[in-house]
């Protein structure tokens, strides 16, 4: 006898936890735990001229994209590719990859994460932010935290400080 999926759920927009991180929208549309650790599912928003998440790589993490609305830029072991409405890029464990809007017009996109977890490295950036004094900086051991927890291999960059 085969063990059960998981069971059948409807969430409601309104029943989803939205996070703001800057102007980006991070809202999580399947979680872990309503997949019984299959993988999660994030809808992001991303405004013009806006970035989420500097270059990173997770080492046991499939992350795909699937372009909802706009033209997001995803880097790709440093190349830039411009996906557009209905493209779908799958990010192998272990690439480093970074999204940003060149556009004016917003973007929006979906991210499905296998196996799940990694998406609560938001909730956690969006909390540690919160308690930082400009709203924007994390420090270089805040930052080691959440490569620890969280499956992340990330250069620090701008808006780390030491």
């Amino acid at each position: 006898m085969s063990e059960a999926g998981p069971p059948s759920q409807l969430n409601h927009s309104d029943e989803c936890l939205t996070l703001t991180l800057g102007r980006c929208t991070l809202t999580f549309r399947g979680t872990a735990e309503m997949t019984r650790g299959a993988w999660s599912l994030l809808e992001i928003g991303l405004p013009g001229g806006e970035s989420l998440a500097g270059p990173h790589r997770h080492a046991g993490t499939l992350e795909a994209c699937f372009v909802l609305e706009g033209a997001p830029t995803v880097q790709l072991d440093g190349q830039a590719r411009q996906l557009r409405p209905g493209g779908l890029l799958v990010i192998p464990p272990g690439v480093h990859h970074a999204y940003r809007n060149e556009t004016a017009q917003a973007a929006r996109f979906l991210l499905l994460l296998t196996p799940p977890g990694h998406e609560r490295s938001y909730e956690e950036l969006a909390s540690l932010l919160v308690r930082s004094p400009d709203g924007r900086t994390l420090t270089a051991e805040q930052h080691a935290h959440l490569q620890t927890l969280f499956d992340l291999s990330v250069a620090l960059t701008p808006g780390v400080s030491s």
